[in-house]
Formats: C-alpha cells, sequence, structure tokens
C-alpha cells in the first residue's frame, strides 16, 4: 500500500512539472512567421497590450503605394479601390472643376469624387415621398428611384471650354457596368452629367458627397 501511494505521488508530481514547463513556454511570445507590413506614410499603431496581430494591408489607412491582387481579400475587404481615373484634370485651362474615379476590379465598381459640383434638382425627377401608405403599395421600383436629365450633374471646367458630357459609353461601360442592376441610378447620373464653363455654376446649398456605384 505505501509503495502505491508513492507511485501515485510520483505520476502527480511528474503531471504538475510537465504542467508548469508548459504554461512557462506558452508565455513566451514565438516568433511571428506572417511577415509584418510597415505602415506607411508614416502612419503607426498605436501600442496594445493585448496579442501583436500581424500588420495587414487591410488595417492601414487606404494610401497603399501597391494594390492588391485581384479577387483576394485584400481586394475584397482592403482597398480595392486602386486604379484612379482621371476623367476631368484639375487645372486643366484654367478651370476650377476636377473629378476622378478610382475603381475596383474585384468589387466591379467604383468610387467618384470631384470639385466645382452642381446637382440641378429642376432636371432630377423621383417620388417626392411621404405618401401615404396606400399610394405607394405595388408601387415598382423603378418609380422610386431618381431619373436624370441631361446636365442634372454639372462639373465646372475649362475657361474657353463648352457644355459637353463628362464622360462617354466606354468609360460607363469600363468603370461604372450595369452588371446584374437593372436601374443602375449612379451610372445614370454620370451619363447625365456635363463639364461647363466658370460662372456657370449657381449653387443655393454646398455640401461635399462621394459617389459610389455598385455593379452587383
Amino acid at each position: 500500500m505505501p509503495r502505491l501511494l508513492l507511485l501515485v505521488f510520483a505520476v502527480y508530481a511528474a503531471s504538475f512539472a510537465i504542467y508548469l514547463l508548459q504554461s512557462q513556454s506558452h508565455h513566451e511570445s514565438p516568433p511571428d512567421p506572417t511577415p509584418r507590413t510597415e505602415a506607411r506614410d508614416g502612419v503607426g499603431t498605436p501600442p496594445s497590450s493585448q496579442k501583436p496581430w500581424p500588420r495587414l494591408p487591410s488595417f492601414l489607412p487606404w494610401v497603399s503605394s501597391r494594390a492588391p491582387p485581384p479577387h483576394t481579400c485584400e481586394a475584397y475587404f482592403g482597398n480595392g479601390f486602386s486604379r484612379r481615373v482621371d476623367v476631368l484634370p484639375a487645372g486643366r485651362g484654367g478651370g476650377g472643376g476636377w473629378f476622378r474615379c478610382h475603381h475596383s476590379e474585384t468589387l466591379g465598381s467604383s468610387i467618384c469624387e470631384g470639385a466645382r459640383v452642381r446637382l440641378d434638382p429642376a432636371l432630377i425627377a423621383m417620388s417626392r415621398g411621404g405618401e401615404p401608405l396606400e399610394q405607394v403599395m405595388g408601387r415598382a421600383e423603378e418609380e422610386e428611384l431618381p431619373k436624370y436629365e441631361p446636365g442634372a450633374l454639372q462639373v465646372e471646367g475649362p475657361a474657353a471650354g463648352r457644355t459637353a458630357p463628362l464622360v462617354d459609353a466606354g468609360f460607363l461601360n469600363d468603370y461604372v457596368p450595369t452588371g446584374g442592376i437593372g436601374m443602375h441610378t449612379m451610372r445614370a447620373l454620370l451619363e447625365s452629367a456635363r463639364v461647363v464653363p466658370p460662372g456657370e455654376l449657381h449653387c443655393s446649398q454646398v455640401f461635399f458627397a462621394l459617389l459610389s456605384t455598385s455593379s452587383s
């Protein structure tokens, strides 16, 4: 009996020693096999007492100098809008307006931005909203979406220029494809856009916006 107790005690002691050794090895941080991506443009991450995760490009601001490979996780959830298209370059011909788009091959959509841009509400038709439920029941979706006439979106262009379309059909097919959308309102808005000479923009309200064009 004493020998049996001694054997049980030895087994427990050995198990406890192995547990202590394993706990000590877990507390020591093993080398991270994942290559870290250096922060760009001087942007760093604050120190944290938690597990030091690798700096993936999707965790950093969208200032990547290299475009992520198409159809990868970084392209879907990081900055996949990596192809910049200058539709109306800044400062051309003395005009104060500019317009450009950032295209994502993975998502098949674009994000567009510009300056000296005007929306003309008189050239935009859509439901006024606030109607009683009985009046909108059974209404088609197309009736709820805005419809744009030429010139609904205006961008200030060169001083010696004339009113002309901002983009052509080739641009729309390449960077704002219809995809599976029956009525693509952002494509229709860009199709209505016109470049106008300086002095043609008269705005009663000023706001800032980004145009997101999705074809999914």
